[in-house]
């Protein structure tokens, strides 16, 4: 494999000849969420006027295929002595998944906000896939207002796949709601594809690749293992919606495996304000999903026969690892990270799982939690 990074103005053209002598690239892909990377470099005058263009984009190749990419997010301080020569930068940039998260849900989207005319968007039975392409078209891509249009941001092909669900939405970030609906359709991808100098907005079917794709020892693509197990932090999800008093409506959800090993062990309230039944069983199911036990895996693997990322697997699928000689847990791959050196070539790494818990991954989660709080009351 061979890397290349370019910097291109906001319209993916690059505006130099793709960057000379880096020293270090690091690039990760994220299942429905945005994703970064970094890379080292002299700092030259063509690199650092093309990343102090307006709204400049970092595209990744590999064999000269675009691998990620997206906007600066840090054009790169300079450190310089006098051995350095042009000196060295670090740049930081996002994947263009960061496009959708910097726009929120507008009741009718084809309406300024300060001339809105319904309290929420609304989509009743409505097929996720669908759904999701018409929240992102009308909130960031051709069919928003102009001003609200991400550059060279398009709906990519249709492929008539996911369930039909419920949305209430006001106010939220566009990926918070993409990632509502697409775990209530069926456990869906969604990704920003670069493809020439278009955005593709994409909705994909993750595979339960497991049965096939495993990594071991015996195998030989499983290199090193690390396992820190987590309990549930809910079994028991109690969602209620925004009436008072006996006109309140309140739905249960139950995580019947984990009861079954165990007990009723953590009971938790959410507060969904308004919404159907179909709502707010989503939300008790996302709970669950968010507070079941965790493997906390972190594994080292590389390619085998069977075992080769974007041939085998993708991101989003589960394969299978096996943690003790013939005892295999499967998991999401999560995020797969490029690693690249010019001497020591690329290393494609994925996370299988949600990684090791972490102070961090709690301050994350509680985060969002914050975040979907603060949407329900513009909600109201």
């Amino acid at each position: 494999m061979t890397a290349t990074i370019l910097v291109c103005d906001k319209d993916l053209r690059a505006v130099a000849q793709p960057v000379q002598r880096w020293t270090e690239l690091t690039a990760e892909q994220r299942f429905n969420a945005i994703g970064s990377g970094e890379f080292i470099a002299p700092g030259y005058a063509d690199l650092t006027a093309g990343l102090n263009l307006p709204d400049s984009r970092v595209v990744v190749q590999v064999d000269g295929q675009v691998w990620t990419s997206g906007p600066v997010e840090k054009p790169g301080g300079q450190a310089w002595t006098p051995a350095d020569g042009d000196g060295l930068i670090k740049v930081n940039f996002a994947t263009h998944e960061v496009l959708l998260a910097e726009r929120i849900v507008y009741p009718n989207p084809a309406l300024a906000i300060t001339a809105q005319n319904t309290v929420h968007y609304v989509a009743t039975a409505t097929n996720a896939e669908v759904l999701m392409r018409a929240l992102v078209n009308l909130n960031a891509g051709p069919g928003a207002l102009v001003a609200r249009r991400q550059p060279n941001l398009v709906l990519g092909g249709l492929n008539s796949i996911g369930t039909n669900v419920d949305f209430t939405g006001r106010g939220e970030p566009l990926t918070e709601a993409l990632r509502t609906v697409a775990a209530a359709g069926g456990g869906l991808g969604f990704r920003v594809r670069q493809q020439g100098t278009q955005l593709l907005f994409e909705v994909y079917l993750t595979v339960n690749r497991s049965g096939y794709v495993r990594f071991s020892r015996s195998l030989g693509n499983l290199r090193e293992l690390d396992t820190d197990p987590e309990t549930p932090t809910c079994t028991a999800a109690i969602v209620g919606d925004d009436g008072e008093g006996t006109d309140r409506v309140i739905v249960e959800r139950v995580d019947t495996v984990a009861i079954t090993a165990g007990h009723r062990r953590a009971e938790k309230w959410i507060n969904q304000g308004s919404g159907t039944a179909s709502e707010l069983n989503a939300a008790g199911d996302l709970a669950l999903a968010e507070g079941a036990a965790r493997v906390g895996l972190n594994v080292t693997v590389v390619d085998g026969p069977q075992s080769r990322y974007g041939l085998n697997y993708w991101l989003g699928d589960t394969v299978a690892v096996e943690v003790l000689p013939g005892l295999a847990i499967n998991e999401q791959v999560t995020a797969v990270k490029l690693t690249a050196t010019p001497d020591g070539g690329e290393v494609v790494s994925p996370t299988i799982g949600g990684g090791s818990p972490t102070t961090q991954s709690a301050v994350l989660q509680t985060l969002r939690e914050l975040q979907r709080r603060i949407g329900l009351l513009e909600r109201r």
